[in-house]
């Protein structure tokens, strides 16, 4: 019975299953024949060999019959296209190309048209700017704003001012801080302009130094008339002997002196421990303006004396007429004050006496700012590389009066610092030999430098001897 049941079972499933296979391919096939745009394969006893468009309510045609239809097509729609005024594509571009020439006549070029997107007029300002940086459009000069927004803007159209650096070749310390702090000032004010450069100064313990430039010794008379009486120059000998140094500083000075009258505008001279004060730029500015037309000297820094008043204030400026000033930390001097003061020659005192005795006999046209725009690193003889034969003078003797005046006290403590003295003697001497060595290390090194220096001290002498002390411009 169980079996029955399932041979019915299965006979219904197959007879709701619908044809078999091939009746649903034929149909399929059948109605696909009777679709437009169906690409099959011809009878064979058809004759062709090779696929046909079958498109109903049309007859079928050969490649080459459909392209020629196409080209007959193309045709029709160019000779459409004459009748209207339309053009081949060759003739379609040769006019674009006319029209964009055409165009360009009045358009501008690319680089024209980011400056207009920028904002600027090149036609009325091709080197306007704007932006950060930029200049006020409403500037009144042309020229000003010309050179201001170059890429090669130059601050001192008119040149810079020299500055010559007397510094020893072994002092590079000096020199690096010197540079530090004036390349400094003139990153912060470029309006000051000044071209400073180091002139390597004469060593007066190994430069042979021509007595007809710079003398032995020096009567310290005309420098007590402004020290006074009853000061420490009480102490000092009427008669002293220049030191290495002091003779070295003056010919140092003596070849920037003959330098300076070769050129056709002042110069500034410092010494490596010059620093400029605050507000330096805008003094320099101001005192350029005021100074008289007959300046042979110009002092920047220096000290005063007491007993030396100014011999005339410049009224509403900050320059007044000098009689006699020490240091020469920094001044100015034009080429009529270097050629007055080589027609003196030889220094016969410290450089800076010797210059101000010049002012005192009306020989040369000195000023100075009242209010010195020029300090020293340090006070005067700290740390100096220049011994003041003055100062020597007086501290030896107060020296050898106060050892006489404590003989019995030294005599007590000679026993407890006798340990300590004899390690200071001990360290002396090592640096003592330590430095000779380095200075015929950095001797071996300078013979060129050294040399110079000579020569140009030994040109000044020939010349000062050919020419009976009258030195010419050039």
């Amino acid at each position: 019975m169980k079996a029955v049941c399932i041979a019915l079972f299965l006979a219904v499933v197959h007879a709701e299953e619908g044809p078999d296979a091939n009746s649903y391919w034929a149909q399929k096939r059948a109605k696909t024949q009777t679709a437009k745009n169906v690409i099959q394969k011809p009878k064979a006893d058809a004759g062709v060999s090779m696929r046909q468009k079958v498109t109903t309510g049309a007859k079928a045609t050969s490649s080459a019959d459909y392209w020629a239809h196409k080209k007959a097509s193309t045709s029709k729609t160019v000779a459409a296209t004459a009748k209207t005024g339309a053009t081949s594509t060759s003739d379609y571009w040769a006019k674009k190309k006319a029209s964009t020439a055409k165009a360009g006549a009045t358009s501008v070029s690319a680089s024209d048209y980011w400056a207009k997107k920028k904002g600027v007029d090149t036609k009325k300002s091709p080197s306007a700017k704007v932006g950060p940086g930029g200049i006020n459009p409403m500037a009144k000069s042309a020229a000003a704003l010309k050179a201001r927004v170059s890429d090669d803007y130059e601050p001192c159209p008119n040149g810079r001012l020299p500055m010559n650096v007397v510094s020893m070749s072994n002092r590079y310390d000096r020199w690096d801080r010197m540079a530090v702090r004036w390349n400094g000032m003139m990153i912060m004010h470029p309006e000051v302009c000044i071209a400073m450069e180091r002139f390597d100064a004469t060593n007066g313990a190994k430069d042979p130094i021509p007595l007809k430039l710079v003398t032995k010794s020096w009567n310290t008379a005309r420098n007590r008339q402004y020290v006074g009486n009853g000061t420490w120059y009480d102490k000092v000998d009427d008669t002293l002997e220049l030191t290495p140094g002091e003779r070295g500083c003056a010919a140092s000075h003596v070849r920037l002196w003959k330098k300076v009258a070769k050129m056709d505008g002042p110069a500034i001279l410092v010494e490596d421990d010059a620093i400029p004060v605050e507000g330096f730029a805008d003094k320099l500015l101001q005192g350029m303006k005021d100074i008289p037309a007959d300046a042979d000297l110009l002092y920047l820094g220096y000290s005063k004396p007491d007993k030396s008043p100014w011999l005339r204030e410049l009224p509403g400026t900050d320059i007044a007429q000098a009689e006699y000033v020490w240091t020469t930390v920094g001044y100015m001097i034009w080429p009529s004050g270097a050629r007055k003061l080589l027609q003196r020659l030889p220094v016969d005192s410290p450089v800076d006496n010797y210059m101000s005795w010049a002012s005192h006999e009306n020989v040369t046209n000195v000023y100075a700012f009242k209010t010195p725009i020029i300090k020293q690193e340090l006070p005067w003889n700290l740390a100096s590389d220049v011994e003041h034969s003055d100062e020597n003078n007086k501290n030896a003797k107060e020296n050898m009066n106060s050892f006489h005046a404590n003989q019995d006290l030294k005599q007590h403590v000679s026993l407890l610092t006798r340990p300590f003295i004899a390690a200071q003697n001990s360290f002396h001497q090592m640096w003592t030999e330590t430095m000779k060595g380095a200075d015929e290390w950095l001797a071996d090194g300078e013979v060129a430098e050294k040399s110079q220096s000579v020569k140009e001290l030994e040109e000044i002498e020939r010349e000062q001897a050919q020419s009976g002390g009258r030195f010419m411009s050039k």
